[in-house]
């Protein structure tokens, strides 16, 4: 090939792409994941809390209660709460609860829950370790009318448990981002005793 042809190709070449619209050229992917698996660290923010949130019921006219928070995607802003919340006078009218409320316009993997004490039958999934938490994931707002989603309830009218006791499972989370969605998880178990509750939160982590 001569020094001539080879330098009329290179022309043609540019030519070429300079004539090419914008949308020929590969982006980038905004979401390159669009998933999380629970439990997965990998390319996630993650982070150790082991943290217990409880209340003790007295026999006393009170409510007892505690509560606490996460940003489960270290942007400066809670995503999730957790409430215990129980009170009672006597052996007659005590009870107690625990709820997960999504906070803003974030939801949570759910499943039906049908103990009469759940109004909206709903409770969070309990998802094992390596389950995907994606945009095919069965997630759901909390309803307007209720604290959030119950896991467990105990009292003097009886008890449910959509969890079982102390056993350490995973919540599947989907958190509103400005033009996209992360997707989170939490470890945490349930421990009811006799006018005991505690949510144990192991760790969390999130991706986008």
């Amino acid at each position: 090939m001569t020094r001539m042809q080879t330098l009329s190709i290179f022309l043609l070449s540019i030519i070429i792409n300079a004539c090419s619209s914008p949308d020929d050229i590969p982006k980038a992917e905004s979401n390159p994941f669009g998933y999380i698996e629970a439990g997965s660290t990998l390319n996630a923010y993650s982070k150790t809390v082991n943290d217990t949130i409880g209340i003790e019921v007295l026999l006393i006219s009170q409510v007892f209660s505690d509560s606490r928070s996460y940003d489960l995607d270290n942007d400066g802003k809670d995503d999730i709460n957790f409430l215990c919340i129980g009170g009672g006078s006597d052996e007659n009218t005590w009870g107690m609860n625990t709820h997960i409320t999504p906070l803003d316009s974030h939801e949570i993997v759910v499943t039906e829950c049908n103990h009469p004490w759940n109004r909206d039958s709903l409770s969070p999934f309990s998802l094992t370790k390596g389950s995907d938490i994606s945009s095919q994931s069965y997630f759901k707002q909390k309803s307007k009318s209720t604290y959030g989603f119950a896991f467990t309830d105990d009292g003097s009218n009886g008890s449910g448990n959509c969890w079982g006791n102390e056993d350490y499972k995973f919540i599947g989370i989907k958190i509103k981002k400005e033009d996209s969605y992360a997707y989170a998880w939490i470890k945490l178990a349930i421990k009811t005793e006799d006018k005991n509750l505690e949510i144990i939160i192991d760790s969390f982590g999130s991706r986008e």
